[in-house]
């Protein structure tokens, strides 16, 4: 059983009330998006910040700078990356190590950072007895081949377990480096905000030797996230004591208690909540950070889809841009067919909460209720058909005692179909297969409808019975519309590379493997089906990853 309830709650507190044959580039201009709505206690998803492959390589990162006209895409440093994370860990280490000592009696210098990041023996060995010389040998350590923005980026992502998307949001929120037209030195030597706090002297000789210049920045910043998110899963709270389910008050004076882990650190590293989140309009603080991440990074999904967050156990379907909760398994297995649950995409609560939610989807397909009033109805594939008279309710064989009894709220969301008659052939649908050329027919209220393929077949019925029928009995009956692919289905016919989702109906071509594998979609759950089969479905829109500029939606601070 689904767990509804908790979900909903959940949903809540987060913030509302091609590709595997031959990629096949489709050009295509970015759909409508919706409001997304800020909640300053869920900024991110713990995954969304440790996805290391968000940008599976560095040439991806680049990729994202060039589309941007970003100056960063044509900047280079010669470093070496493997050198310049011992450094960043072992000066950590020697901070981490002097918290508990009077701010007099801290000290920093160039021949202890060596100590602490190399060998503790380090200048005994060879010779570094001054800060001069241990600042060359510093320099020298660093000192490496040419590389881009993007690799030293990508680089810190891995090494210290944190998303490159959620690096370069950072840089953005900081400096505006991915947007700006040139790069200042002020702009790079504190392009992460680290170590720039709102009282710190950035001119200070010893701040600047420890955090000054782009390629220290971006490791710092991969290395404190990493740092806070090992302090909640060891000590329970971060340095500054942010963690999941602990209350406290941001600089700019709002009241958080941040959901998860990333929220906690996030938090941690910039204590502002910002002016598009109700904070301070001085800065942009972490609704700044939210709010280019939604620009950026947020996922829109094809009408259709089965939604869940990773994690929970609740199954949501998108449909007219809301979400609605599944509110049990028979539910999703009556409506969406046996194998429905191969098509559940894993989504972020991100990217569910852009959503609205709507009418919960508690009954099964097929359902036979009555209202207080007296009305029976038959629930079937988001209709409520009306049994006409108690003869029509008598012809499908319910006993009344089995019926369920809702309100109209209940079934308000069900549009309202065609009447049951006691004429109504069929009305909740008969599998019967011609005796001679095998065909499967699908019948329902007198109307056969051919279905075209076993697919067809296996997705809408598996498990149902099926009748024989004479060629006779079969004529009888006039044709319909053939059987077609339900939503959220993957799709490419025998004669083309390009896989398409159906969303309403259409199918929708999707523009790039990228997308394929953002969305979640999996290569295995693609089927391949007569060129005839597919062509049922019109054409819709392309699929893609592209993201439109968002309108924000801002919850009042409780």
């Amino acid at each position: 059983m689904f767990l509804f309830a908790q979900i909903v709650k959940n949903i809540k507190k987060a913030g509302v009330y091609v590709l595997l044959f031959a990629v096949v580039f489709v050009h295509c201009a970015p759909g409508a998006k919706g409001a997304a709505i800020f909640n300053p206690d869920y900024l991110l998803a713990d995954a969304e910040l440790t996805d290391t492959l968000s940008f599976p390589t560095p040439d991806h990162v680049q990729a994202f700078l060039y589309a941007r006209h970003s100056p960063l895409a044509s900047y280079t440093e010669s470093i070496h990356t493997d050198n310049l994370f011992t450094l960043i860990d072992g000066t950590a280490t020697l901070l981490n190590a002097q918290r508990a000592l009077p701010a007099n009696e801290r000290s920093v210098s160039p021949v202890q950072i060596l100590q602490s990041a190399f060998l503790p023996d380090y200048p005994a060995l060879y010779g570094v007895t001054t800060d001069e010389l241990a600042l060359g040998t510093i320099a020298e350590l660093l000192r490496g081949p040419k590389i881009t923005a993007a690799q030293l980026i990508w680089e810190a992502g891995q090494y210290y377990g944190i998303s490159p998307k959620f690096l370069i949001t950072l840089l953005q929120k900081e400096q505006s480096l991915v947007t700006s037209a040139t790069l200042t030195t002020e702009q790079l030597d504190w392009a992460m905000g680290a170590g720039a706090c709102d009282s710190c002297d950035k001119t200070d000789a010893k701040r600047r030797l420890v955090y000054a210049g782009f390629s220290k920045q971006i490791a710092w910043a991969a290395q404190k996230y990493h740092e806070y998110l090992q302090d909640i899963a060891t000590k329970g709270a971060t340095i500054s004591g942010w963690a999941p389910g602990i209350t406290k008050t941001t600089v700019d004076g709002i009241t958080v208690t941040p959901v998860n882990s990333a929220t906690a650190a996030l938090y941690t590293y910039n204590p502002w909540v910002g002016k598009y989140g109700g904070g301070s309009a001085r800065w942009g603080g972490n609704s700044l950070l939210w709010k280019r991440w939604q620009e950026w990074f947020q996922t829109s999904y094809p009408d259709g889809s089965l939604l869940q967050i990773a994690g929970e156990p609740g199954v949501w379907y998108l449909s007219g841009n809301a979400v609605h909760p599944i509110a049990s398994k028979s539910v999703l297995l009556s409506r969406f067919g046996a194998r429905a649950e191969r098509r559940i995409l894993q989504v972020s609560a991100n990217d569910l909460t852009q959503y609205p939610i709507g009418a919960a989807l508690k009954f099964p397909n097929y359902a036979v209720v009555a209202t207080g009033q007296g009305d029976k109805y038959l629930l079937v594939d988001g209709m409520r058909r009306k049994f006409a008279d108690d003869e029509a309710f008598r012809s499908i064989g319910i006993n009344p005692e089995e019926l369920e009894t809702v309100t109209l709220e209940d079934i308000a969301g069900y549009a309202s179909g065609i009447p049951i008659t006691g004429a109504s052939v069929y009305p909740t649908g008969m599998l019967l297969q011609h005796t001679t050329s095998g065909g499967v027919y699908f019948v329902q209220d007198g109307i056969k409808h051919p279905i075209w393929s076993r697919d067809l077949l296996a997705l809408h019925f598996e498990g149902k019975s099926i009748l024989p029928a004479s060629p006779e009995d079969l004529s009888g009956y006039p044709d319909g519309m053939p059987v077609t692919f339900p939503d959220g289905v993957l799709v490419k016919s025998t004669d083309s590379p390009v896989v398409y989702v159906i969303s309403n109906g259409l199918k929708r071509p999707i523009d790039t493997e990228d997308t394929f594998l953002g969305l979640g979609y999996q290569w295995s759950n693609v089927i391949v089906a007569h060129t005839r089969v597919l062509d049922l479905h019109p054409t819709g829109d392309v699929v893609t990853l592209q993201k439109d500029e968002i309108t924000l939606a801002i919850t009042s601070n409780p």
